[in-house]
């Protein structure tokens, strides 16, 4: 983003190495300040290195980072007050605000049943997850002997079940059965129970071991301990079960990394492009399988001079710059620029992978530290 200076304070001048250099470190440090509970703002690090005035840009990719962690915890300011903070740059902010804006929008949603409501031949018996349009539960099939199933409760107006019925997979999810329930205007698609944990789970589990500490055993335990709360546990043992033990962290990730380029390659020879692919969205089995989820933001590749689609979404922090440019070319009725294919994708797959290998994901905009600069 293309900002003017505001005149500088008189600081040390930097080189454009150094300044970025000093600009990664800062933005990692408001990534891991907000994890730990405090919520530092873009003014506070400018304060502390007055030289960066002098490069416009890196004042605007603290500003960045500090909007889309605000996002990311739901704690969004009045857009006039993030305006009136930075008055030179209103201009440009706005289109900041104007991409958030378009990641926030959401159609109108449905209430959700709670744990122990019966939809159809479904109990709910345990939530898993949620999302702004989706619930997730553990729950029991009456029909055919109370067997454990997912199912995931979204509007009838979602179409994640026509891009899950193209793909059969051993690292995606397959889908069972779908069903409309008129009564709470809800879509269930029902999926096997595998147990497990999210991605997500398992590095907050393990954010005290630092990632040049970790083993794959670690990343075992981990996998044991958010197994241990939930209501059903399911066996675990098998061969990648024995993948994560006996290996290092490394090795177990570049394996589960093979694993989800591999359910990737599948779902783009079938057209589609899953745009959506973070920590939360990869699921370890109770016997260590990964699998890919969440395709309800799916769609065919975009291509340039074509019509901006009707809706796109996506997860700030994880999505490629095409991702974020055809975002920005949705909410300004604009064509794109560029194609938005399965690369995307393999852009999202390399931040889920980094984050995963160093303890926290490259900040936004900035060029990232070296992998191997941060984990030998």
């Amino acid at each position: 983003m293309a900002v003017p200076s505001s005149g500088g304070s008189g600081g040390t001048s930097l080189t454009p190495a150094a300044t970025e250099a000093l600009v990664a470190q800062l933005l990692e440090t408001m990534v891991q300040a907000w994890r730990a509970g405090t919520r530092p703002r873009a003014e506070d690090f400018l304060a502390r290195h007055p030289e960066l005035w002098e490069h416009p840009e890196a004042a605007a990719d603290l500003i960045c980072e500090e909007l889309c962690l605000r996002h990311e915890h739901g704690e969004e300011l009045p857009e006039e007050e993030i305006l009136k903070r930075f008055p030179q740059w209103r201009a440009q902010i706005q289109v900041l605000l104007d991409c958030q804006r378009v990641l926030a929008l959401d159609p109108l949603t449905p209430p959700f049943p709670h744990v122990g409501a019966s939809l159809g031949n479904f109990v709910l018996l345990y939530e898993l997850g949620r999302g702004p349009q989706s619930r997730v539960f553990l729950a029991s099939q009456l029909s055919l002997a109370d067997r454990p199933v997912v199912l995931k409760l979204t509007p009838v107006t979602t179409h994640e079940h026509f891009s899950l019925a193209r793909l059969q997979h051993s690292h995606i999810i397959p889908l069972y059965s779908v069903q409309d329930d008129p009564a709470w205007g809800l879509r269930m698609l029902c999926m096997p129970y595998f147990g497990g944990a999210t991605l997500a789970q398992l590095l907050e589990v393990l954010q005290p071991i630092t990632p040049t500490r970790r083993t794959g055993q670690c990343l075992r335990e981990a996998l044991q301990r958010v197994q241990a709360a939930l209501p059903l546990l399911v066996p675990a043992d098998g061969p990648n079960w024995r993948i994560l033990a006996g290996g290092s962290y490394v090795r177990a990730l570049c394996w589960l990394g093979a694993c989800l380029a591999d359910a990737l390659q599948c779902a783009h020879e079938r057209g589609l492009v899953h745009l959506d692919l973070k920590p939360s969205n990869v699921l370890l089995a109770a016997d260590g399988t990964p699998f890919l989820l969440d395709f309800h933001l799916a769609q065919e590749p975009l291509y340039p001079h074509e019509t901006s689609p009707h809706w796109i979404g996506g997860t700030p922090g994880y999505m490629s710059p095409e991702q974020q440019e055809a975002l920005l070319a949705m909410q300004q009725g604009k064509k794109l620029t560029q194609s938005l294919d399965g690369r995307s994708d393999i852009f999202s797959l390399g931040v889920v992978l980094y984050e995963a290998l160093t303890g926290s994901p490259p900040a936004a905009r900035a060029k990232p530290l070296s992998l191997r600069g941060r984990n030998p």
